[in-house]
């Protein structure tokens, strides 16, 4: 689900920005192409999709730390938030980035292993 987008980027990408450079977004490219109704639709839609996935690993987190400690997962969901918040904010982008290239080499890590 979430690697369709990436291979439509890889194929029309190139076409997409010589069509219109300007567009540095999807939401850009949906402003110059159909307008600011659009824009806005799209802004929204990439919103709700990224607060479904989230959602679903706070939630999944907070099950897992359930399972194994016996306790209420309300206490490690907002607790996982605050900091990923946290160091977000403190960080940026790039540690964004960073801890989720840490986080794909230790899953790839504990695949091969196990």
């Amino acid at each position: 689900g979430t690697g369709l987008p990436l291979i439509n980027i890889a194929y029309f990408g190139q076409c997409v920005k010589e069509r219109f450079p300007a567009a540095c977004s999807v939401s850009d490219y949906a402003l110059i192409r159909f307008g600011p109704t659009a824009k806005i639709m799209v802004t929204m839609l990439t919103l709700f999709n990224m607060s479904i996935l989230m959602l679903a690993e706070y939630t999944t987190i907070g099950s897992i730390f359930q399972s194994f400690v016996g306790s209420s997962n309300y206490a490690i969901i907002i607790a996982v938030g605050i900091l990923t918040a946290a160091y977000t904010a403190y960080g940026g982008l790039l540690v964004s980035i960073v801890t989720d290239q840490m986080q794909a080499l230790v899953t790839l890590l504990m695949v091969l292993v196990v």
